[in-house]
């Protein structure tokens, strides 16, 4: 990183950390003029009590723009380095043929991933770490960590990705 530029702020809880990310994001989006993707998450059942609970891994809400850093929030192939944790840049984002923002939610975000170590999803150079990450179902687990679809137990359907300017202290440990 070049001197005095932040790289990644780290907070205590969640509050902050969504503040700093929701406004870092805005200072992007000013500075490259690319919109801010705000894509809602879709919870069936009931989720875990407390203020920002993930279901399965999946946030309530995905909010990114192309350029912005980003951060896998679940496992997606852990053998090619693309783990809960791992830092990209968005590069794009991607929609059902006829389909567009601000009418539509895209079905996946391509994010450039340093680490990626696995096949070329896209041809031509620079684009080998380019990874498309689709939109992901999971389930909630109960008070024994068991999950699955049954009474007690939610599922959530959005993209595993999170805001990546800012991060609580427990994830990044």
């Amino acid at each position: 990183a070049a001197a005095g530029k932040r790289v990644l702020d780290v907070y205590e809880t969640w509050a902050p950390t969504n503040e700093m990310n929701a406004q870092r994001l805005q200072e992007h989006r000013k500075a490259t003029e690319h919109p801010v993707c705000v894509v809602p998450s879709e919870t069936q059942g009931q989720p875990p009590k407390g203020p920002e609970k993930e279901v399965g891994q999946i946030p309530r809400t995905f909010l990114g723009a192309v350029g912005s850093p980003t951060v896998l929030t679940k496992n997606q192939c852990v053998f090619f380095k693309l783990n809960n944790g791992a830092r990209g840049t968005i590069v794009a984002f991607l929609f059902k043929p006829g389909e567009q923002p601000p009418q539509h939610f895209p079905v996946a975000a391509v994010v450039s991933f340093p680490a990626y170590d696995g096949p070329a999803f896209f041809r031509g150079a620079g684009r080998e770490k380019w990874v498309p990450v689709p939109v992901n179902r999971s389930f909630s687990k109960d008070e024994s960590g068991a999950t699955g679809q049954r009474a007690g137990h939610a599922t959530r359907t959005g993209l595993p990705l999170r805001a990546g300017y800012a991060t609580v202290a427990h994830k990044t440990q």
